[in-house]
């Protein structure tokens, strides 16, 4: 029967049936991720701006290393290497979804001359004057990479000063 030219042809059809719906469903698979990790983002921001209390239980809080702010200063382009601070002292909340790393500015934060260096660097600050600006929304999270202990910077978030 393998020999029959017919069973051959019909087989070489299924097998391709098969393999274009398996990539119609691996297509309709990673649409259904975009669209389902668009809303987990879209939810982190809702919540961040209504209600930052409740994001609590899962960040890590975070600031910029020592290292990185010294070169920055000294006029170096690097990009900012984050460290987990002690308790209430960082500057920044990283937060998992669903395997992206979410980094947010901590709730009530405010921008200062100390922070705003940092800030600058990890969000694209819409409407922002220095020394004028100390309240935002958050637009849009920035994503970081686990790196070591610590976390680089992989996409700037945005934040709206009002």
């Amino acid at each position: 029967n393998h020999n029959n030219p017919s069973f051959q042809d019909s087989t070489r059809e299924k097998n391709s049936q098969t393999q274009g719906e398996e990539q119609m469903n691996a297509t309709s698979s990673k649409k259904e991720t975009v669209q389902n990790l668009q809303l987990f983002k879209n939810t982190l921001v809702g919540i961040y701006n209504n209600y930052p209390d409740r994001l609590l239980p899962n960040i890590t809080e975070v600031e910029e290393s020592d290292d990185t702010v010294h070169q920055r200063w000294g006029g170096s382009d690097v990009s900012p290497v984050l460290v987990k601070s002690k308790p209430r002292k960082g500057i920044c909340w990283i937060i998992p979804v669903e395997g992206i790393l979410y980094l947010i500015p901590k709730a009530n934060l405010i921008v200062n001359e100390f922070v705003s260096n940092t800030i600058e660097v990890l969000f694209d600050c819409q409407n922002y004057k220095s020394g004028l600006s100390d309240k935002f929304i958050l637009i849009k999270p920035a994503e970081v990479t686990k790196s070591g202990e610590n976390w680089e910077l992989k996409e700037k978030g945005i934040l709206k000063f009002e």
